[in-house]
């Protein structure tokens, strides 16, 4: 009789706890939801639009408050008031061939693979941030004319992999243009940590900027984006941060460090110039641009005809959209902005096209030529 009592005894208690697991199991399930939904909040709905807008959203807010502040103001004291908070946006003075801008993210649970990894996808997610808040320093004046700059192409070379929950920075670049397309290079580092900055770990700074890439113009996408790595591995961050290009092959696929985007700048349907966009919001290229210690400068010379431009609206869409046509080649200031790094723009531009004046289609453009051709032959049944 003892034996069974203290065995319906032990039975009591564990149908106790089980009921009492029952009746916990929806406020753990609850909670867990709570917890996987607010860890995941970058993939909630709108949240991608945020994290690209939101650059925008602070001009409109200034702007504004611009507005408000000279509500009274007329004439030329507004004149006056509008362009300074104009020109307060724009990177004047800025040399493109040396000017880095870097950008500092991180590997947020909803961006990571099943291997904890930074997924390919969330590449381009953070690409079209980054771009984004390139697009408000380098250009705000053709956005301010209700241009855009499309994307043409997009290449990446997947090489080593960013760890979920691991910080990293984007650090772009403007490669090279021609009459229509412009080159940018976006690459992925892993940054300095704070034990090495205190130990004072650092590398010499290289004159990247001025330097051609070590491949052949005619080259396909896969050869260039491996000399792009290839380069960045031997030619080491100014700071010393590691770019990640070290290559690391795990199960069937590689994680990224470099990637070039092609684009070409547009008003409606109409292109415009890349150094005409780039010489009206201020970037240039100075005299002595290889011995200077910055890449931000001095005011472009011709400045005061950029702000004859920018004081009008209308006239700088007109200009954008087609005037720039009726200038002289003489009374071109755009062409003259950049004059002094013509053979760094040329030298560039032969690795993406395969020739310094863009006519000989190798490369990228080469090979995107080729998939159009290819798209135009007969489909059989």
């Amino acid at each position: 009789m003892a034996t069974a009592l203290v065995l319906r005894q032990k039975l009591d208690v564990v149908l106790r706890l089980a009921l009492s697991g029952v009746k916990m199991t929806p406020v753990i399930a609850k909670y867990f939801t709570i917890l996987v939904f607010l860890l995941n909040f970058g993939s909630w709905p709108l949240a991608w639009h945020f994290r690209v807008f939101h650059y925008v959203i602070p001009d409109h807010l200034s702007y504004r408050a611009l507005q408000i502040r000279n509500i009274f103001t007329r004439g030329e004291k507004w004149r006056l008031a509008l362009q300074d908070w104009n020109e307060r946006r724009m990177a004047i003075g800025v040399n493109p061939f040396r000017q880095v801008w870097t950008y500092k993210w991180s590997v947020g649970i909803h961006e990571g693979d099943f291997l904890l990894h930074m997924s390919n996808s969330s590449y381009g997610a953070t690409l079209d941030r980054t771009r984004m808040h390139l697009a408000t320093i380098v250009f705000p004046t053709l956005l301010r004319v209700g241009g855009f700059a499309p994307l043409g192409a997009k290449h990446y070379h997947f090489i080593r992999e960013i760890p979920t929950l691991s910080s990293y920075e984007v650090r772009a670049t403007i490669a090279t243009w021609d009459q229509k397309w412009f080159y940018t290079v976006f690459r992925f580092v892993k940054p300095v940590s704070a034990k090495d900055k205190k130990a004072g770990k650092r590398v010499d700074p290289s004159p990247i900027a001025s330097t051609p890439l070590p491949i052949n113009g005619n080259a396909e996408p896969e050869a260039l984006m491996k000399a792009l790595a290839a380069r960045a591995a031997t030619v080491p961050e100014h700071d010393g941060a590691f770019l990640y290009t070290d290559v690391h092959q795990f199960f069937f696929f590689l994680l990224a460090g470099v990637v070039v985007n092609q684009f070409c700048f547009k008003v409606g349907r109409i292109t415009v110039p890349p150094a005409l966009v780039f010489a009206s919001n201020g970037l240039y290229v100075p005299p002595d641009a290889d011995s200077a210690p910055s890449a931000t400068g001095a005011r472009p010379p011709y400045w005061e005809k950029v702000r004859a431009f920018n004081a009008s609206t209308p006239k700088l869409r007109k200009l954008f959209a087609g005037g720039w046509r009726d200038t002289p080649p003489e009374d071109r200031w755009w062409e003259e902005a950049f004059a002094h790094g013509e053979d760094i723009r040329k030298a560039r531009l032969e690795l993406f096209t395969g020739s310094p004046d863009g006519e000989k289609k190798g490369g990228l453009v080469g090979t995107m030529e080729a998939v159009r051709e290819m798209s135009r032959l007969p489909v059989l049944p």
